[in-house]
């Protein structure tokens, strides 16, 4: 069934289209194929509380971030939040609801720390810090991450990226865990292209067709 709303245009076809491309790389990377995982914790040592993660090895969280960054950045045609507002405009009901949900959640990941981070904050580091200055955001993190310590130098934010890593392992489980929970939505999202475009989803881990 085509989808009610206005005609899909040539220009926001290809934002679609080049979203699905984005998607599939996100789903080929080998972090989100094998269905890989992060894990923050504490315990006290010798009376110290240490915060100590498992994390994503370097090359292939660099990957898939490579992958996130084109449904992250504001110039990209594949940009999540334009292509929501494609669904807005050229989408059914159903597909509004479902991409309006998808929305909140890429947000959320990008505004609100864990709980556990959040304790973290209250009791380990300094709370205003971390629960209030938006520096030390999920955003904040990441884009210092981003476009300080890996894919670009920007000068005005060493400061913060050295702020950052004395943190030790919070700082790269929380960019992980950005990366991470945005991948998730893209696939999500990804779905809703799909069928917006009356084309094939693209299978999900564990699925028959993602083993055939």
């Amino acid at each position: 069934m085509v989808a009610p709303g206005r005609p899909i245009g040539a220009p926001d076809r290809d934002c679609l289209h080049a979203f699905r491309q984005a998607a599939a790389q996100v789903r080929g990377s080998t972090v989100i194929d094998h269905g890989r995982e992060i894990k923050l914790r504490g315990e006290l040592v010798a009376g110290e509380y240490r915060i100590t993660a498992d994390l994503l090895e370097t090359e292939p969280f660099r990957s898939l971030a490579l992958s996130v960054r084109l449904v992250y950045q504001n110039d990209e045609p594949a940009q999540f939040g334009r292509i929501c507002g494609i669904i807005e405009q050229c989408g059914d009901a159903a597909m509004q609801k479902e991409e309006r949900r998808l929305k909140r959640e890429y947000n959320n990941a990008l505004n609100t720390h864990s709980p556990f981070f959040q304790f973290i904050g209250l009791f380990v580091y300094h709370p205003f810090l971390v629960l209030t200055d938006p520096r030390y955001s999920p955003r904040g993190m990441f884009e210092t991450w981003l476009y300080h310590g890996v894919f670009h130098q920007d000068l005005r934010r060493r400061a913060d990226y050295e702020e950052f890593s004395a943190l030790g392992d919070v700082f790269p489980y929380t960019v992980q865990s950005v990366v991470l929970l945005l991948a998730g939505r893209t696939l999500d999202l990804d779905d809703v292209v799909a069928d917006l475009l009356q084309e094939e989803r693209v299978p999900r881990i564990g699925s028959p067709e993602a083993s055939a």
